[in-house]
């Protein structure tokens, strides 16, 4: 009985503690008011205010400066007018004639009307001449005779242009066929010649220049190098010049009424032409010969080298350069100015470095 009174009280005891409300022996920490937002003085922002997510930062790179700008090309320098003469005529076709100019040859036809004409050396100390026609086309021109591997040289910088020639020897004929030139030989465009009577051979042969226009087509005329208009080089005066070539020599005599040159060969008249220039040139001995022995000649138009101009009753003192077998031959008086031509014709000598002039 005791034991169930013991027992009762304990439980009620139990019972009154568990119904008494928890308490702790210390304060409960309160939490930390919120703040109030503060405004923000910061410009407002021209995109969306919609938080996005955070940026991510990226990683340095060294951005490669732009390249620099590409240079202008040069400027091509075009000749006024017509590039052989410059004058208005018509920019035609070219057709180049290999002229003899031995004694017995005399006299020669057609050479008034070339608008350039080359005298260049050939076996024994002798000349002969390539005369350019484009802007006027005589009916013939002549004696013909044979071309020479200077003709390769001097013409590459004209282009691909018809060669007229007769008598070449079997070798210097497979050259040219094989240069960049366009073949009007007698033998493969006869229709093109005649044989002048009264006219011994080799010195008989004439081409005319419209049929050979019409059964050939060559390249147009275009820029070699010449420019003209009116002088501004030192000058000296000249009018007469002696030209000694090995075997041969040129008197040039100039004419104040016409402002014209007339070149001679020997006493006998050749051409009357606006402008002369000597080029000064080398010559490469070659493995080729004449009936007679003599070796053939190259006249180097390649290189560089002293010229002199004739206008005007003046000469012009110079250098002429040619890079290339394409380029054209550039002329440069004593002020590295380009020397300019009197419109019209030109008859350029080709005289070795060897030979020498006299002015008076």
């Amino acid at each position: 009985m005791l034991f169930r009174r013991r027992r009762a009280l304990a439980l009620a005891a139990v019972l009154l503690i568990a119904s008494t409300p928890a308490c702790s022996s210390k304060k409960k920490k309160q939490a930390a008011p919120t703040p109030s937002p503060v405004p923000s003085t910061a410009a407002p922002s021209a995109v969306s205010s919609t938080p996005g997510p955070s940026p991510t930062p990226s990683v340095s790179q060294s951005t490669p400066p732009p390249p620099p700008p590409s240079p202008a090309p040069p400027k091509v320098e075009v000749p006024a007018g017509h590039p052989f003469t410059g004058g208005n005529e018509p920019i035609g076709p070219v057709v180049v004639v290999k002229v003899d100019n031995a004694h017995a040859a005399l006299p020669q036809s057609g050479l008034d009307d070339a608008d350039i004409i080359y005298q260049e050396g050939i076996e024994a100390g002798y000349t002969r001449l390539a005369a350019v026609y484009s802007t006027k086309r005589p009916t013939y021109v002549g004696p013909v005779r044979s071309a020479r591997e200077t003709d390769i040289e001097l013409l590459a910088q004209y282009g691909k242009v018809v060669l007229a020639f007769a008598g070449a020897n079997r070798i210097i004929y497979k050259l040219v066929k094989r240069a960049n030139l366009v073949n009007g030989t007698y033998d493969d465009v006869l229709s093109a010649y005649r044989l002048a009577p009264g006219r011994r051979r080799p010195y008989s042969t004439f081409v005319s220049i419209p049929k050979m226009m019409a059964q050939r087509k060559g390249d147009n005329a275009k820029d070699v190098g010449f420019r003209f208009g009116s002088s501004r080089s030192p000058s000296s005066a000249a009018t007469s010049v002696l030209v000694r070539w090995q075997s041969e020599t040129n008197t040039v005599k100039y004419d104040r009424a016409t402002r014209r040159w007339t070149v001679y060969i020997g006493s006998r008249r050749q051409v009357t032409v606006d402008n002369v220039i000597v080029q000064y040139v080398k010559l490469k001995r070659t493995g080729f010969t004449d009936a007679a022995g003599n070796y053939t000649p190259l006249t180097r138009t390649l290189g560089s080298g002293k010229v002199m101009l004739f206008r005007d009753g003046r000469a012009v003192d110079g250098t002429w350069h040619r890079q290339y077998m394409k380029s054209p031959t550039i002329m440069l008086d004593s002020k590295r100015q380009k020397m300019l031509l009197r419109p019209g014709t030109t008859f350029v000598m080709l005289l070795p470095n060897t030979q020498s002039i006299s002015i008076s």
